[in-house]
């Protein structure tokens, strides 16, 4: 658990993850295109749906926001 406890090791772990759902994602619609499993045509859209939000949630890990706006009216950055 100490692995956990560094940010920077936490993202990556959080990415690889969401990295695995992506390919699984990706690897089921294909094969929903070329069989006939009823289950995987019916969920195709869900997991088109799935995959998209794996993507953004890869690219939101990795490129944080880390512009912080002071909402203080006194200071310079505010204004």
């Amino acid at each position: 658990m100490k692995l956990l406890k560094d940010p920077q090791k936490k993202d990556f772990i959080w990415s690889m993850i969401w990295l695995f759902v992506l390919i699984l994602c990706i690897i089921l619609v294909c094969i929903s295109y070329y069989t006939n499993i009823f289950i995987l045509i019916w969920m195709r859209k869900i997991l088109v749906g799935i995959g998209v939000f794996a993507f953004l949630a890869i690219y939101y890990i990795s490129h944080p926001d880390t512009e912080q706006v002071s909402r203080d009216p006194e200071s310079e950055e505010y204004w």
